[in-house]
């Protein structure tokens, strides 16, 4: 208050000045956060660093020139991965919050006696063969595989998960309309006492 306006400058500090001017540190924080398409770099989803160094360098002649480490070490600061990705679920389903509860809810609290599995489905999975037996390796020479292969059709895979026990069962099908899965497991059994069975379908192959 006492200097007025003066005040409101930046004094003097001991240390060398830094070499990064901000708008520079934005711009690089800009692109880290956007999507490599919005700078015009073609075939690119994710950034990675070297692809963001070269399109910073590209792009911005006129900015601070920045090395690879000084890159690091920006992204470090801010908290910046433009690397890493998680995937996450979107559903426009507007009951999709109950369906979720109710399945979270039988997986950890199931009915008396009920049996909880999981399943889902596989389609057109070929079943191949190779041609000609395979040779193994021996002294002086290593194994070969015949790159040649015979189609057998396809198959469907079936599979369910008892989350409560472990188990996983397994069963191939020719034809997914004409699929029946009866997993072969005493614990598919219904109990003797209350004969009462749950089975949460997961649609969609994996």
């Amino acid at each position: 208050m006492r200097e007025g306006r003066k005040g409101l400058g930046t004094r003097p500090r001991s240390g060398r000045p830094p070499s990064i001017d901000m708008l520079s540190r934005c711009q690089l924080m800009a692109m880290a956060c956007g999507k490599p398409e919005d700078f015009k770099v073609e075939f690119r989803s994710v950034w990675t660093l070297d692809a963001l160094l070269e399109t910073y360098r590209e792009q911005n002649p006129d900015l601070a020139p920045l090395s690879r480490t000084t890159v690091v070490r920006l992204l470090n600061q801010e908290g910046l991965r433009p690397h890493r990705m998680r995937v996450w679920l979107h559903s426009p389903d507007p009951l999709f919050r109950e369906k979720v509860t109710a399945i979270c809810d039988l997986y950890l609290l199931p009915p008396p006696g009920a049996v909880v599995l999981c399943i889902d489905e596989k389609t057109g999975i070929q079943a191949l063969s190779r041609k000609h037996p395979t040779r193994q390796p021996a002294p002086g020479r290593a194994g070969r595989i015949d790159f040649e292969y015979k189609r057998h059709g396809i198959v469907t895979l079936l599979a369910a998960f008892n989350p409560h026990t472990g188990e996983v069962f397994g069963q191939t099908a020719r034809l997914r309309r004409t699929a029946k899965y009866r997993p072969r497991s005493h614990s598919w059994r219904p109990s003797p006492r209350t004969g009462q069975k749950s089975t949460f379908m997961s649609s969609g192959t994996t």
